[in-house]
């Protein structure tokens, strides 16, 4: 059950966008995954507080990690993860149930971002972009 709405909400919600950001864009899905969590761990630097040294050192290297990893391995396949994705949708819920502030409306559009970035690994190809026809326009003199 659980996989079917996976399936149903990354099919019906997060892949349409996914796939259009793509074929505009020219970049795959897995481009795509690794820029997302890329973006997604630098804002985590950038909000940090840095009221501890251990999490902003953990955050620096998640960072560093990221980086280096979107760098050497951009367009290889990425794992799939339903253990993460519904992981993130627990987050998201944590943030959005209590009375929302503007820091959990931030957190919560990265929280999206993310889990756009994990749908975006289980779309197995991005089909070509639909060319429009052209319309033939005459030219008629006005009478």
């Amino acid at each position: 059950m659980l996989r079917r709405i996976d399936a149903w909400v990354g099919l019906c919600l997060f892949q349409p966008p996914v796939i259009w950001f793509c074929q505009r864009t020219g970049i795959t899905q897995w481009a795509f995954y690794r820029c997302g969590w890329w973006i997604y761990a630098l804002w985590a630097v950038w909000r940090d507080e840095h009221d501890s040294a251990i999490n902003t050192v953990w955050l620096v290297a998640f960072a560093l990690l990221r980086t280096i990893g979107a760098n050497l391995s951009l367009n290889r396949p990425a794992p799939r993860s339903l253990v993460l994705r519904c992981l993130c949708w627990v987050v998201l819920a944590f943030v959005l149930l209590p009375p929302i502030t503007r820091h959990d409306v931030e957190n919560a559009v990265a929280q999206l971002a993310v889990l756009a970035a994990e749908y975006a690994t289980t779309i197995a190809q991005i089909p070509p972009r639909k060319k429009r026809e052209r319309v033939e326009r005459r030219r008629e003199a006005w009478t």
